[in-house]
């Protein structure tokens, strides 16, 4: 039974290293203009399917996938301009940040996850997730968890919006 679980353990550990190294190929690719599909930066943890099963909400799929516009688009030049992009280092990370988020909370108007990662600094890189979000490759509809928002607002405007009933808090803590 150990050598079981063993190679499981070392099975899991593999596929997450080639996810790993895929996304920061997708990442080097989408930052130089030569990928123009969403890429998968992780999956959910079994504590968030149960916290949106525990609301009737569970998802269809538990992929966690980003559009590249994100990175390398209008929205990713708001946010640079703005000075609350994700930096490259962060991209570049985002599938073990996403493996140990700070929190998760519900957006209480859309319904939207938001995934808050590491803070650095007064700022916290948030995530907005469509769950169940739809799309279409080679004309057939795909149902995935697509991340529409990436930036970095400060840990007091997180607390105001957690304060003022516009999140819920799912999981973790806002420090």
């Amino acid at each position: 039974m150990r050598e079981i679980r063993a190679d499981i353990l070392d099975d899991l550990a593999a596929m997450v290293a080639q996810t790993d190294e895929a996304w920061q190929a997708w990442v080097t690719d989408t930052l130089g203009g030569k990928s123009h599909r969403p890429g998968l930066a992780g999956v959910m943890s079994q504590d968030v399917i149960k916290a949106l099963a525990a609301d009737g909400r569970a998802p269809v799929s538990v992929e966690i996938m980003i559009q590249p516009g994100l990175l390398a688009g209008p929205k990713a030049k708001r946010h640079n301009l703005a000075g609350d992009a994700l930096a490259a280092d962060q991209w570049l990370a985002l599938p073990e940040l996403l493996r140990k988020p700070k929190a998760v909370l519900r957006d209480s108007r859309s319904g939207n996850l938001i995934y808050l990662l590491q803070p650095d600094g007064p700022r916290m890189p948030q995530l907005a997730v469509v769950v169940d979000y739809q799309m279409k490759i080679a004309r057939v509809t795909v149902v995935t968890n697509m991340v529409v928002s990436a930036y970095q607002p400060t840990i007091q405007s997180l607390r105001g919006r957690l304060a003022g009933g516009l999140s819920e808090l799912l999981l973790g803590v806002i420090e």
